[in-house]
């Protein structure tokens, strides 16, 4: 069984719980109606957090957070995108061989994403910002790190008008 059907089959992590602190965390413009209309509950055998939720344009949802379960490093950015049913379509594990955590995220013109969070992979010492670029299948485009030596945080990304 490979790693991806062990983080599915876990249950340590609920996307209820985390579509909570999402939305005080992000503050994500979006109507939240009564009821529920799906649950989703995965994670794997190690830590696993979700720091922001956003609705996409094909009404789906796009999670960013961290995994120490899976990808190459201590932790790793967590990327994932769901359907509007509540089915997991794609999800990425970004980052280097140290911490690198997603803190928040957007969806570009283009239907591909931007993260912005930390990471202590690359950079110039200590924690460094970190920004990276997917498509809309969360193939990544780009990568860059922002800082100095000390340490130095990316909390939130937003778009601007061009």
């Amino acid at each position: 069984m490979n790693s991806f059907s062990k983080f599915f089959e876990s249950n340590t992590f609920s996307l209820i719980r985390f579509f909570s602190i999402s939305l005080i965390v992000c503050h994500s413009p979006f109507v939240i109606s009564q009821g529920i209309n799906f649950e989703l509950v995965y994670g794997t055998h190690s830590f696993d957090d979700a720091k922001c939720i956003i609705q996409t344009l094909d009404s789906g949802y796009a999670v960013v957070g961290s995994t120490s379960g899976f990808g190459s490093g201590l932790s790793d950015v967590y990327l994932t995108k769901i359907s509007k049913t509540g089915m997991v379509t794609w999800q990425q594990a970004i980052g280097g061989t140290g911490v690198d955590k997603g803190n928040s995220i957007i969806q570009t013109p283009d239907s591909g994403y931007a993260v912005v969070g930390y990471s202590n992979s690359s950079g110039n010492g200590g924690y460094d910002v970190y920004l990276a670029k997917t498509d809309k299948n969360g193939a990544m485009q780009w990568s860059k790190t922002y800082g100095g030596s000390d340490w130095d945080f990316g909390n939130r990304i937003i778009r601007t008008l061009n």
